[in-house]
């Protein structure tokens, strides 16, 4: 700190050789770059340091009370689409998904390749016409001809754990 009034000095013994418009333009333009720098470098430095989430903590905090159930007053869908569904469980708990979330088995989220994270989409297994409310927060399946991988609570709630695949129909519940 007590070299900063010396660093910032605008009139060192180099200045007082020019006219005082030179003095002006040579030495204060030298003064006004060094502060300058040192600012822009504290900016980065600071901003550096600060931590930034990798996904937006809003949606985190979702009730997870809406998700699971079963409710037939749901908002009319926009898109729906059909095809085979299977669930991922005790092999991926606890890691870290697409979104950047810790994947848990016991809420009810799901995995789609294009759908936005946090969308909130109606799964029904069309064998049995049970239907589950998840959140898509990562990104699969990746085999072919399934459209959707579930939690192991949103596969046991549609009964479809013993078969492992089931056909189902996805409608989206909120705008995207």
């Amino acid at each position: 700190m007590i070299l900063l009034p010396v660093y910032f000095s605008a009139f060192d013994e180099n200045c007082y050789k020019y006219s005082l418009k030179s003095r002006f333009f040579n030495c204060f333009s030298n003064v006004l770059l060094r502060f300058l720098f040192i600012l822009v470098s504290l900016f980065f430095i600071i901003s550096g340091c600060s931590t930034n989430p990798r996904y937006k903590r809003s949606h985190i905090g979702i009730q997870q009370k809406h998700f699971g159930t079963t409710s037939h007053r749901s908002k009319p869908s926009i898109h729906t689409q059909t095809g085979m569904a299977s669930f991922y469980g005790k092999k991926f708990h606890g890691k870290k998904t697409a979104s950047g979330e810790i994947y848990y088995r016991h809420k009810f989220t799901a995995a789609h390749r294009k759908l936005p994270f946090n969308t909130r989409i109606k799964v029904t297994n069309l064998e049995n016409n049970l239907s589950v409310i998840v959140r898509i927060n990562d990104r699969g399946p990746f085999v072919k001809k399934r459209i959707i991988d579930l939690s192991e609570a949103a596969a046991k709630k549609i009964d479809m754990i013993h078969k492992g695949v089931a056909k189902v129909s996805i409608d989206i519940l909120n705008d995207y």
